[in-house]
Protein backbone atom coordinates (compact mmCIF):
# COMPACT_ATOMS: atom_id res chain seq x y z
CA UNK A 1 0.00 0.00 0.00
CA UNK A 2 3.06 2.36 0.45
CA UNK A 3 4.62 1.95 -2.32
CA UNK A 4 1.05 2.88 -4.48
CA UNK A 5 0.95 5.81 -2.44
CA UNK A 6 3.77 6.70 -2.91
CA UNK A 7 3.82 5.89 -6.61
CA UNK A 8 0.41 7.88 -7.00
CA UNK A 9 1.89 11.28 -5.06
CA UNK A 10 5.38 10.90 -7.72
CA UNK A 11 2.49 10.69 -10.67
CA UNK A 12 1.22 13.79 -9.18
CA UNK A 13 3.95 15.59 -8.73
CA UNK A 14 5.27 15.07 -12.02
CA UNK A 15 2.24 16.57 -13.99
CA UNK A 16 2.28 19.19 -11.55
CA UNK A 17 5.66 20.32 -12.62
CA UNK A 18 5.16 19.19 -16.94
CA UNK A 19 4.91 23.31 -17.96
CA UNK A 20 2.43 23.64 -21.43
CA UNK A 21 4.75 23.90 -24.45
CA UNK A 22 4.88 26.91 -26.09
CA UNK A 23 5.48 31.32 -25.00
CA UNK A 24 2.95 33.03 -23.97
CA UNK A 25 2.46 37.07 -23.96
CA UNK A 26 -0.06 38.91 -21.27
CA UNK A 27 -1.38 42.83 -21.97
CA UNK A 28 -2.38 44.42 -18.65
CA UNK A 29 -1.42 44.57 -14.94
CA UNK A 30 -4.42 45.19 -13.35
CA UNK A 31 -5.97 44.49 -9.77
CA UNK A 32 -7.67 41.64 -10.96
CA UNK A 33 -5.17 39.92 -13.46
CA UNK A 34 -2.91 40.27 -10.62
CA UNK A 35 -5.20 38.55 -7.91
CA UNK A 36 -6.88 36.11 -10.36
CA UNK A 37 -4.82 35.03 -13.27
CA UNK A 38 -1.16 35.54 -12.40
CA UNK A 39 -1.30 33.10 -9.71
CA UNK A 40 -2.74 30.21 -12.33
CA UNK A 41 -0.46 31.02 -14.72
CA UNK A 42 2.41 30.72 -12.23
CA UNK A 43 1.00 27.28 -11.07
CA UNK A 44 0.38 25.75 -14.63
CA UNK A 45 3.93 27.28 -15.10
CA UNK A 46 3.21 28.69 -18.53
CA UNK A 47 5.97 30.53 -20.45
CA UNK A 48 5.47 34.19 -20.08
CA UNK A 49 7.83 35.86 -22.64
CA UNK A 50 6.22 39.06 -22.25
CA UNK A 51 3.87 41.09 -19.85
CA UNK A 52 2.88 44.48 -21.74
CA UNK A 53 1.46 47.47 -20.58
CA UNK A 54 0.26 50.41 -22.55
CA UNK A 55 2.33 53.26 -20.87
CA UNK A 56 5.55 54.57 -20.03
CA UNK A 57 4.78 55.44 -16.66
CA UNK A 58 3.76 51.55 -16.01
CA UNK A 59 6.83 50.07 -17.60
CA UNK A 60 9.21 52.64 -15.21
CA UNK A 61 7.33 51.18 -12.56
CA UNK A 62 7.90 47.61 -13.05
CA UNK A 63 12.26 48.20 -13.58
CA UNK A 64 11.99 47.55 -10.00
CA UNK A 65 9.67 44.63 -9.64
CA UNK A 66 9.76 40.53 -10.82
CA UNK A 67 8.47 41.93 -14.13
CA UNK A 68 11.57 43.56 -15.24
CA UNK A 69 13.15 41.31 -17.48
CA UNK A 70 9.87 40.75 -19.60
CA UNK A 71 8.16 43.83 -19.44
CA UNK A 72 7.70 46.24 -22.76
CA UNK A 73 5.07 48.60 -24.15
CA UNK A 74 5.97 47.26 -27.71
CA UNK A 75 2.62 45.26 -28.78
CA UNK A 76 3.34 44.63 -32.53
CA UNK A 77 6.74 43.56 -31.89
CA UNK A 78 5.11 40.65 -29.62
CA UNK A 79 2.55 40.29 -32.15
CA UNK A 80 4.91 39.29 -34.57
CA UNK A 81 7.66 37.06 -32.22
CA UNK A 82 6.80 33.51 -33.67
CA UNK A 83 7.73 32.29 -30.54
CA UNK A 84 4.43 33.25 -28.81
CA UNK A 85 1.75 30.97 -29.60
CA UNK A 86 -1.26 32.85 -27.30
CA UNK A 87 -1.94 36.32 -25.83
CA UNK A 88 -3.55 37.28 -22.37
CA UNK A 89 -5.48 40.33 -22.54
CA UNK A 90 -6.99 42.02 -19.25
CA UNK A 91 -6.38 45.63 -19.49
CA UNK A 92 -9.24 48.41 -19.45
CA UNK A 93 -12.65 47.10 -20.29
CA UNK A 94 -12.84 49.70 -23.05
CA UNK A 95 -9.53 49.13 -24.32
CA UNK A 96 -10.17 45.27 -25.38
CA UNK A 97 -11.77 46.21 -28.18
CA UNK A 98 -8.74 47.70 -29.91
CA UNK A 99 -6.87 45.04 -28.34
CA UNK A 100 -8.41 42.17 -29.78
CA UNK A 101 -8.49 44.07 -33.78
CA UNK A 102 -4.97 44.16 -33.45
CA UNK A 103 -4.12 40.34 -31.65
CA UNK A 104 -6.45 38.83 -34.22
CA UNK A 105 -4.87 40.76 -37.11
CA UNK A 106 -1.27 39.58 -36.26
CA UNK A 107 -3.04 36.00 -36.23
CA UNK A 108 -2.72 34.71 -32.71
CA UNK A 109 -4.94 33.26 -30.74
CA UNK A 110 -5.93 35.54 -27.93
CA UNK A 111 -7.60 35.34 -24.35
CA UNK A 112 -10.06 38.37 -23.51
CA UNK A 113 -11.36 39.09 -20.54
CA UNK A 114 -15.27 40.43 -20.68
CA UNK A 115 -16.46 42.14 -22.12
CA UNK A 116 -13.96 41.81 -25.60
CA UNK A 117 -16.22 44.45 -27.14
CA UNK A 118 -19.05 47.21 -25.94
CA UNK A 119 -22.50 46.02 -28.65
CA UNK A 120 -23.19 43.50 -31.06
CA UNK A 121 -22.15 46.37 -34.05
CA UNK A 122 -18.13 45.45 -32.51
CA UNK A 123 -18.82 41.98 -31.66
CA UNK A 124 -19.58 41.35 -35.17
CA UNK A 125 -17.04 43.38 -36.89
CA UNK A 126 -14.59 41.38 -34.25
CA UNK A 127 -16.25 37.82 -36.04
CA UNK A 128 -15.68 38.81 -39.44
CA UNK A 129 -11.80 39.59 -38.47
CA UNK A 130 -11.35 36.50 -37.09
CA UNK A 131 -12.73 34.59 -40.06
CA UNK A 132 -9.89 36.17 -42.02
CA UNK A 133 -6.98 34.59 -40.28
CA UNK A 134 -6.76 30.78 -40.13
CA UNK A 135 -4.68 30.67 -36.83
CA UNK A 136 -6.39 33.43 -34.55
CA UNK A 137 -8.87 32.86 -32.64
CA UNK A 138 -10.85 33.92 -29.73
CA UNK A 139 -11.36 32.94 -26.23
CA UNK A 140 -13.70 35.39 -24.28
CA UNK A 141 -13.12 35.14 -20.28
CA UNK A 142 -16.85 34.71 -19.31
CA UNK A 143 -14.92 32.58 -15.98
CA UNK A 144 -18.29 30.88 -14.54
CA UNK A 145 -19.33 29.09 -17.47
CA UNK A 146 -15.71 26.91 -16.93
CA UNK A 147 -17.03 26.67 -12.70
CA UNK A 148 -17.05 23.27 -11.38
CA UNK A 149 -20.65 23.96 -9.97
CA UNK A 150 -21.94 25.38 -13.37
CA UNK A 151 -20.89 22.49 -15.04
CA UNK A 152 -22.79 20.26 -12.59
CA UNK A 153 -25.36 22.26 -13.02
CA UNK A 154 -25.40 22.50 -16.84
CA UNK A 155 -24.71 18.32 -17.08
CA UNK A 156 -28.46 18.35 -14.44
CA UNK A 157 -30.14 20.80 -17.19
CA UNK A 158 -29.59 17.98 -19.84
CA UNK A 159 -31.21 15.38 -17.83
CA UNK A 160 -34.29 17.00 -16.64
CA UNK A 161 -36.71 19.15 -17.79
CA UNK A 162 -36.83 22.89 -16.36
CA UNK A 163 -39.70 24.85 -15.48
CA UNK A 164 -38.07 27.97 -14.18
CA UNK A 165 -35.32 29.67 -11.96
CA UNK A 166 -34.22 32.87 -10.39
CA UNK A 167 -30.90 34.16 -10.72
CA UNK A 168 -29.80 36.87 -8.13
CA UNK A 169 -26.62 39.53 -8.04
CA UNK A 170 -26.23 42.82 -5.86
CA UNK A 171 -23.27 44.43 -5.50
CA UNK A 172 -22.26 47.93 -4.97
CA UNK A 173 -21.99 51.28 -7.16
CA UNK A 174 -20.32 51.16 -10.20
CA UNK A 175 -19.86 54.86 -11.73
CA UNK A 176 -16.55 53.97 -13.40
CA UNK A 177 -18.46 51.50 -16.57
CA UNK A 178 -21.01 50.10 -18.46
CA UNK A 179 -22.94 48.15 -15.81
CA UNK A 180 -24.63 46.19 -18.48
CA UNK A 181 -21.33 45.18 -20.38
CA UNK A 182 -18.96 45.25 -17.30
CA UNK A 183 -20.87 43.44 -14.70
CA UNK A 184 -24.51 42.33 -15.51
CA UNK A 185 -22.90 40.34 -18.56
CA UNK A 186 -21.51 36.96 -16.33
CA UNK A 187 -25.27 36.53 -14.91
CA UNK A 188 -27.10 37.64 -18.26
CA UNK A 189 -24.87 34.70 -20.00
CA UNK A 190 -25.53 32.34 -17.61
CA UNK A 191 -29.43 32.32 -18.35
CA UNK A 192 -28.81 32.09 -21.78
CA UNK A 193 -25.81 29.65 -21.86
CA UNK A 194 -27.58 27.57 -19.31
CA UNK A 195 -31.00 27.65 -20.33
CA UNK A 196 -30.96 28.91 -23.97
CA UNK A 197 -31.68 31.88 -26.28
CA UNK A 198 -34.34 34.38 -25.26
CA UNK A 199 -37.29 34.92 -26.97
CA UNK A 200 -38.88 37.51 -25.01
CA UNK A 201 -38.36 39.41 -22.13
CA UNK A 202 -39.86 41.79 -19.85
CA UNK A 203 -38.38 44.28 -17.22
CA UNK A 204 -38.90 46.78 -13.69
CA UNK A 205 -37.07 49.17 -12.70
CA UNK A 206 -37.03 50.03 -9.18
CA UNK A 207 -36.96 53.75 -7.50
CA UNK A 208 -33.53 53.06 -6.57
CA UNK A 209 -32.10 51.14 -10.51
CA UNK A 210 -32.32 48.02 -9.55
CA UNK A 211 -33.26 45.95 -12.57
CA UNK A 212 -35.57 43.02 -12.52
CA UNK A 213 -35.72 40.74 -15.68
CA UNK A 214 -38.46 37.95 -16.84
CA UNK A 215 -36.53 36.19 -19.71
CA UNK A 216 -39.23 33.99 -21.83
CA UNK A 217 -36.50 31.20 -22.92
CA UNK A 218 -37.39 29.71 -26.59
CA UNK A 219 -37.63 26.01 -24.75
CA UNK A 220 -40.44 27.36 -22.69
CA UNK A 221 -38.16 28.21 -19.60
CA UNK A 222 -38.79 30.65 -17.48
CA UNK A 223 -36.06 32.95 -15.53
CA UNK A 224 -36.24 35.58 -12.96
CA UNK A 225 -33.09 38.21 -12.72
CA UNK A 226 -32.85 40.58 -10.15
CA UNK A 227 -29.64 42.75 -11.21
CA UNK A 228 -28.60 45.24 -8.79
CA UNK A 229 -25.70 48.22 -7.94
CA UNK A 230 -27.17 49.31 -5.20
CA UNK A 231 -25.69 46.79 -2.31
CA UNK A 232 -22.27 46.43 -1.26
CA UNK A 233 -18.75 45.64 -2.69
CA UNK A 234 -17.80 43.86 0.73
CA UNK A 235 -20.85 41.74 0.33
CA UNK A 236 -21.84 40.65 -2.51
CA UNK A 237 -24.55 38.47 -2.92
CA UNK A 238 -25.32 35.99 -5.81
CA UNK A 239 -26.79 33.16 -6.33
CA UNK A 240 -29.44 30.84 -8.58
CA UNK A 241 -32.32 28.90 -7.36
CA UNK A 242 -33.65 26.35 -9.88
CA UNK A 243 -37.14 24.28 -10.52
CA UNK A 244 -36.82 21.00 -12.64
CA UNK A 245 -38.87 18.49 -12.97
CA UNK A 246 -37.53 16.27 -10.47
CA UNK A 247 -36.40 18.58 -7.18
CA UNK A 248 -34.76 22.11 -6.88
CA UNK A 249 -31.46 23.07 -6.93
CA UNK A 250 -29.74 26.19 -5.41
CA UNK A 251 -26.31 27.40 -5.99
CA UNK A 252 -25.08 29.72 -3.56
CA UNK A 253 -22.49 31.96 -4.93
CA UNK A 254 -20.53 29.37 -7.01
CA UNK A 255 -18.93 27.42 -3.66
CA UNK A 256 -22.24 25.13 -3.24
CA UNK A 257 -24.81 23.35 -5.50
CA UNK A 258 -27.66 21.45 -3.59
CA UNK A 259 -30.69 19.32 -4.55
CA UNK A 260 -33.30 18.69 -2.97
CA UNK A 261 -35.84 16.40 -4.16
CA UNK A 262 -39.72 17.13 -4.75
CA UNK A 263 -42.06 16.00 -2.16
CA UNK A 264 -44.34 13.03 -3.48
CA UNK A 265 -48.06 13.36 -3.52
CA UNK A 266 -51.27 11.50 -4.71
CA UNK A 267 -53.89 12.66 -6.59
CA UNK A 268 -52.65 15.70 -5.83
CA UNK A 269 -52.11 15.18 -1.91
CA UNK A 270 -48.68 16.58 -0.66
CA UNK A 271 -47.16 13.68 1.36
CA UNK A 272 -45.81 15.58 3.61
CA UNK A 273 -49.05 16.98 4.91
CA UNK A 274 -50.18 13.51 5.86
CA UNK A 275 -47.15 11.60 7.00
CA UNK A 276 -44.11 12.85 9.01
CA UNK A 277 -41.50 12.98 6.15
CA UNK A 278 -37.62 13.97 6.27
CA UNK A 279 -36.40 16.47 4.02
CA UNK A 280 -32.87 15.46 2.68
CA UNK A 281 -31.02 17.91 1.01
CA UNK A 282 -27.96 16.45 -1.38
CA UNK A 283 -24.87 18.52 -2.24
CA UNK A 284 -23.63 18.35 -5.59
CA UNK A 285 -20.61 20.70 -5.07
CA UNK A 286 -19.34 22.60 -1.96
CA UNK A 287 -15.82 23.99 -1.65
CA UNK A 288 -13.96 22.54 1.40
CA UNK A 289 -12.15 26.06 2.87
CA UNK A 290 -9.91 23.72 4.98
CA UNK A 291 -8.19 22.10 2.08
CA UNK A 292 -5.44 24.47 0.93
CA UNK A 293 -5.80 22.99 -3.06
CA UNK A 294 -5.93 24.79 -6.23
CA UNK A 295 -9.36 22.72 -6.96
CA UNK A 296 -11.06 23.95 -3.29
CA UNK A 297 -9.50 27.36 -4.05
CA UNK A 298 -11.70 30.31 -4.81
CA UNK A 299 -9.81 31.12 -8.19
CA UNK A 300 -10.68 27.46 -9.01
CA UNK A 301 -14.05 27.84 -7.56
CA UNK A 302 -15.23 31.27 -9.71
CA UNK A 303 -14.29 29.23 -12.91
CA UNK A 304 -10.77 31.52 -13.70
CA UNK A 305 -8.37 28.36 -13.19
CA UNK A 306 -10.71 26.26 -15.54
CA UNK A 307 -11.11 29.08 -18.43
CA UNK A 308 -7.22 29.75 -18.61
CA UNK A 309 -6.44 26.11 -18.36
CA UNK A 310 -8.56 25.40 -21.15
CA UNK A 311 -7.40 28.26 -23.26
CA UNK A 312 -3.68 26.71 -23.04
CA UNK A 313 -5.17 23.35 -24.19
CA UNK A 314 -6.94 25.33 -27.15
CA UNK A 315 -3.82 26.85 -27.99
CA UNK A 316 -1.65 23.66 -27.89
CA UNK A 317 -4.29 21.30 -29.93
CA UNK A 318 -6.26 23.72 -31.47
CA UNK A 319 -9.62 21.84 -30.88
CA UNK A 320 -13.06 23.64 -30.16
CA UNK A 321 -13.92 21.84 -27.41
CA UNK A 322 -12.04 23.58 -25.03
CA UNK A 323 -13.64 26.88 -26.13
CA UNK A 324 -16.93 27.35 -24.42
CA UNK A 325 -16.88 31.22 -25.10
CA UNK A 326 -15.70 31.76 -28.68
CA UNK A 327 -17.15 34.89 -30.27
CA UNK A 328 -19.61 33.71 -32.02
CA UNK A 329 -20.94 31.59 -28.57
CA UNK A 330 -21.58 35.01 -27.32
CA UNK A 331 -23.50 36.29 -30.63
CA UNK A 332 -27.39 36.04 -28.72
CA UNK A 333 -25.70 37.22 -25.77
CA UNK A 334 -24.73 40.80 -27.38
CA UNK A 335 -28.30 40.99 -29.10
CA UNK A 336 -29.85 40.58 -25.82
CA UNK A 337 -27.31 42.93 -23.28
CA UNK A 338 -27.90 45.82 -26.34
CA UNK A 339 -31.45 45.60 -25.50
CA UNK A 340 -31.36 45.92 -21.82
CA UNK A 341 -28.46 48.33 -21.95
CA UNK A 342 -30.76 50.69 -24.34
CA UNK A 343 -33.46 49.88 -21.35
CA UNK A 344 -30.82 51.02 -18.11
CA UNK A 345 -28.29 53.13 -19.57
Amino acid sequence: MDFLISKYKQMRKAKMLKSPEGKYAFVGIGQHSMSNLYPIIHYLGIDLKYLVVQSEKTLSMLQNSQYAKIATNDLDAVISDNDIKGIFISATPKAHYGLLKKVISGNKKVFVEKPPCYGEKELKELQNLEQQYKNAGVFVGLQKRYAPAIEKLAAKIKKEKVDYYNIKYRTGKYPEGNKTYDLFIHYIDLAIYLFGKVKSFEHVISNEGVVFIIFNHENGTKGFLELSCNHSWKNIDEGLYMATSKGFYTLSGLSSLSFTAKPSSIMGIPMEKVFETKTTIQYLYNQKQELPTPEENNISTNGYFGEINNFIAWCNSGDSKYNKSSLDSISHLYYILDKINEIIK
